[in-house]
């Protein structure tokens, strides 16, 4: 099992992302481990059974359209968040449609390299100040609109984010 995690006292952490990209890294050892922890967890996933996440409070799943048409126990998640690219986000509560977010400015030519991954840094940064779920998902499509308007993988500053 994963030693180094062992080290880490989950008491010293406000959040947990988790980026798991389907490597064998993230496991039941890890999602035990993770129940221990009594705040937020962010998960961005590639993987298509989404039952580790299931049933767990105050984890919130962040997954594309595309990897959600294939996904499984999605409907078991407490909180799924589904990017659609220039179509914005779609919030699903206890596996329930709750809301749909669509973006504000729709770009002619978006460059869509790293608009998942701005998006879902948009989200936990604006999440854990305000604790708004609704806030932080629009905060998350202006943050990834933004850097759509771009070339290449480029950092989005807090300035050109209008709120």
């Amino acid at each position: 099992k994963n030693i180094y995690f062992n080290q880490i006292h989950l008491s010293d952490y406000d959040a947990i992302v988790v980026s798991d990209y389907q490597k064998g890294i993230v496991d039941e050892y890890i999602i035990e481990k993770l129940e221990k922890f009594n705040g937020p967890i962010f998960v961005d996933t590639k993987k298509e059974d989404l039952y580790l996440w299931s049933n767990r409070a105050k984890t919130f799943v962040k997954i594309n359209s595309k990897e959600y048409k294939k996904s499984k126990n999605a409907d078991k998640l407490e909180y799924l968040i589904v990017t659609e690219g220039s179509a914005g986000a779609t919030l699903f509560l206890c596996g329930n449609m709750d809301k749909s977010f669509p973006l504000i400015d729709k770009l002619d030519s978006p460059n869509v390299i790293g608009c998942g991954d701005t998006f879902f840094a948009g989200f936990i940064i604006n999440f854990m100040k305000t604790n708004d779920l609704y806030e932080a998902i629009e905060y998350a499509n202006k943050v990834a609109s933004k850097s759509a308007e771009k070339f290449g993988t480029v950092s989005v500053k807090k300035e050109e984010v209008v709120q």
